[in-house]
């Protein structure tokens, strides 16, 4: 009797029982392959989207992959004391988080508002927030 073919389905499609079943799970396994991907070349905007409830079970978000726009020239450690900034986080706060020193904190928000031509903290998480450069923190686990 001939062995049976092999199964050429892919291993993310709908139909096979080892895909991911919740809508959280198949995010993740989508944006893990998005960031190997992207982790090789230049930067890259994610969006995430929820899709309406009335769509096919399958499908749990849209992303979006776009370039990132401006940086205004802000390093990656910039960026990320500017979302914590636009959390309304205080400059002894960003330094425990970051494990810095408060007065490299200090140094990196002159830096900001030097780079996004703003007066204010204020006005760079206005900024901020009105040209999508704020990066929002990882969830932490309590």
């Amino acid at each position: 009797m001939p062995a049976a073919a092999p199964s050429r389905k892919k291993p993310d499609s709908p139909g096979n029982a080892e895909a991911p079943t919740d809508p959280a799970s198949r995010i993740a396994a989508g944006s893990s392959l998005l960031t190997r991907y992207f982790a090789t070349t230049r930067p890259v905007r994610i969006t995430v989207l929820a899709c309406p409830p009335d769509v096919p079970d399958y499908l749990s978000a849209i992303v979006l992959a776009s370039p990132p726009g401006d940086l205004h020239g802000l390093t990656p450690r910039e960026l990320q004391v500017l979302g914590l900034l636009v959390e309304g986080w205080s400059n002894p706060r960003i330094a425990a988080a970051l494990v810095v020193a408060g007065h490299t904190v200090a140094t990196h928000l002159e830096h900001i508002l030097a780079k996004l031509a703003v007066p204010t903290r204020a006005a760079a998480g206005v900024l901020a927030l009105r040209q999508g450069l704020y990066v929002p923190r990882l969830p932490t686990r309590i």
